[in-house]
């Protein structure tokens, strides 16, 4: 059932705005590849591949003049923009997903730190949420968009640097860095800025 919901919810996607649902896809595959760099579960790397395929799916409430500018955004474009993950979490809701989904999908906008949006406490971020987050973020920057270039890998990495510790997990930027971007792993005799690579069980104490 569930899998058949989400079929329909892509390609009600992918008719409205190709580029979002081809977004989508490209977040799910980068969620999936740092789910399993921390050796998660084949369950949860599956939830999280789920969310990720849906985490744009509000924007079906967002009007094709404001996704597809190609010039700066208006504040009031962003304030209706922001509502997103909110159309997502509705939408979700009325198509009876599980709560593993709908709340990585409403949390996605939200930082590591609790800035962001929608407005989420720290402590209630849910792990698949800010997994997704980082996917994202790593998809958009590295694609064109109508009012900026993509981002070079070493232009994304020092991006990930920066949002370590405030918008990005700091565990998840270092396996992002490592599996994505291959950036050396830190060692014993040479300590970069990046601590040890976890496994799951580590991080989830």
């Amino acid at each position: 059932m569930i899998l058949l919901n989400i079929i329909s919810l892509l390609k009600r996607l992918y008719d409205y705005d190709k580029d979002t649902y081809e977004h989508s896809v490209r977040t799910s595959n980068l969620a999936i590849r740092i789910a399993g760099g921390l050796s998660c579960s084949i369950d949860l790397v599956n939830t999280i591949k789920d969310a990720a395929l849906l985490h744009d799916i509000g924007k079906l409430n967002i009007p094709l003049s404001i996704l597809r500018k190609d010039t700066k955004l208006t504040g009031t474009e962003i304030k209706y923009l922001k509502r997103h993950p909110i159309y997502g979490e509705e939408i979700l809701e009325l198509n009876n997903f599980p709560e593993s989904i709908i709340t990585p999908v409403f949390q996605h906008h939200v930082w590591y730190n609790g800035m962001g949006y929608p407005k989420v406490a720290k402590k209630d971020l849910c792990f698949s949420a800010l997994v997704i987050s980082i996917a994202d973020a790593i998809d958009a920057m590295s694609h064109k968009r109508p009012y900026r270039n993509a981002l070079s890998d070493k232009g994304v990495l020092f991006e990930l640097e920066k949002g370590r510790g405030t918008q990005f997990e700091p565990i998840l930027t270092d396996i992002c860095a490592y599996i994505l971007f291959n950036k050396t792993p830190p060692t014993e005799q040479g300590m970069s800025s990046y601590g040890k690579i976890y496994s799951i069980q580590e991080y989830m104490r």
